[in-house]
């Protein structure tokens, strides 16, 4: 498994490395995702800082659906460029060859079917979450009974937190699988499931790796930026 790991990320880098192009749409994905978020910000600072204490509910209200909005927005845009990306690297496995304008045409092949799988994964948190966590959270503000709600509560933690990562797993894949098998939303969810229940090592091998890349990036930052206190949280100074 780990052999065919190598290759894989081998051969994945051997055609990044022929196509640089294909960087372009995962590129526009972070600088979208920084600006989308400095935006919402700006613009909650403003809003709200507006309303101070003397807003009223329907205010509030407006704020929320902005808010939705520029986040289905943002999505739709991430879906696109994830469409493009997972299509061009498809490609270029095929042929060898991408090119930018292919970027347009894989974007809007199967951006609707990513957008509409990821608000399906969006509404499966939401809802899980406030049928796992609701009875904790119901038996303590209409009985005041504390223990039941803690325990209660602490179930429902235990089994959502369980559930988000299954739902990771299955989520990670599932732009690359629709846009593979060109797909719709729900095929690809279920098909997407199938790949994670079939590669769940490899997938589990690859999260591990990201995680302890980030790890490792952000101990490195610290210790250029504050190399003895970095320092002395493994070395007591």
């Amino acid at each position: 498994m780990t052999e065919a790991l190598k290759d894989t990320l081998t051969k994945g880098y051997a055609n990044w490395r022929s196509n640089l192009v294909l960087g372009v749409p995962t590129m526009l994905q972070v600088i979208g995702s920084i600006v989308t978020f400095f935006l919402a910000v700006i613009f909650s600072g403003i809003y709200l800082g507006m309303l101070s204490n003397q807003g009223e509910i329907l205010d509030y209200v407006i704020y929320a659906i902005l808010m939705v909005l520029g986040l289905l927005i943002y999505l739709l845009m991430n879906s696109f460029l994830s469409a493009a990306s997972f299509g061009m690297s498809k490609k270029a496995v095929e042929s060898g060859k991408v090119n930018l304008g292919m970027m347009m045409e894989y974007g809007q092949r199967n951006a609707i079917s990513i957008f509409t799988a990821t608000l399906m994964y969006f509404f499966a948190v939401i809802i899980s979450g406030i049928i796992l966590l609701g009875p904790g959270i119901f038996v303590q503000a209409v009985f005041q009974q504390t223990k039941i709600a803690m325990s209660l509560l602490l179930i429902g933690l235990v089994v959502y937190i369980t559930f988000l990562v299954g739902l990771v797993f299955v989520y990670t894949p599932l732009p690359a699988v629709i846009t593979a098998g060109n797909l719709g939303a729900v095929e690809g969810i279920r098909e997407s499931y199938a790949f994670a229940k079939k590669n769940k090592i490899k997938l589990l091998t690859l999260f591990s790796s990201y995680f302890g890349l980030i790890w490792v990036t952000n101990l490195i930052l610290g210790m250029l930026m504050n190399p003895f206190s970095t320092l002395s949280e493994f070395i007591p100074l």
